[in-house]
């Protein structure tokens, strides 16, 4: 009686051993199917990440491209803006004539301020 009490010990055991390797199999399988999953989808955050640096160079090279052409474009309405103070229909030969008296009335007001 005591020995298969025994037999049926040992068989019970290597029932719930098999038992208990097939759950870790199992456990196993998906935690590797898990893993497949993160490998792939670690390659894609990878290469949405390239492309999103890509792409922000990009947007910063037209960017300092649209700053320069706003200072630019600036610096064209200052000019016609003078232009138009200084009289834009005139002959350039009047403009210089204007901008040496404004320079004259300059150095006279500056000589007024040093006396």
């Amino acid at each position: 009686m005591l020995t298969l009490k025994l037999i049926f010990s040992n068989f019970a055991n290597k029932i719930q051993n098999f038992c208990f390797m097939e759950d870790i199999k199992y456990l196993l399988s998906g935690v590797e199917y898990k893993l497949m999953k993160l490998i792939e989808l670690h390659g894609k955050t990878i290469a949405e990440n390239e492309s999103l640096r890509t792409m922000n160079q990009k947007l910063q090279a037209e960017l300092k491209e649209k700053e320069t052409q706003i200072v630019e474009l600036k610096d064209k309405v200052n000019k016609i803006k003078f232009a138009r103070v200084l009289g834009s229909e005139g002959e350039a030969e009047d403009v210089k004539k204007r901008i040496d008296r404004l320079v004259e009335d300059i150095d006279h007001c500056i000589g007024v301020m040093e006396n």
